[in-house]
């Protein structure tokens, strides 16, 4: 019996880790502007980049797209999402 409960309780770890993971992606995107910029500054396709960027947030960004576009996303203050995920004070 108990250990069904702890079973239970590895799946809802799991559930929330990778919940807290995706949104460390949607956090990203908005830092640098929200989906419609990043489509944009990526020069994306008008008619479906918005929303190919948008589902990055629930599905993460595709490393393909973290190494061809490097530098556009070491702009991102890592230590600034840090400090709000973990509401820790930033880093300098």
């Amino acid at each position: 019996m108990l250990h069904i409960l702890f079973d239970k309780l590895h799946i809802l770890f799991i559930i929330i880790h990778t919940m807290k993971k995706f949104n460390k992606y949607a956090q990203i995107i908005n830092s640098l502007g929200g989906s419609a910029q990043v489509a944009r500054d990526l020069n994306f396709s008008p008619e479906n980049g918005v929303q190919r960027v948008n589902n990055w947030k629930s599905r993460g960004i595709p490393s393909r797209v973290l190494l061809n576009h490097k530098e556009y996303f070491d702009r991102v203050n890592h230590n600034q999402l840090l400090a709000a995920d973990t509401k820790a004070p930033a880093v300098a």
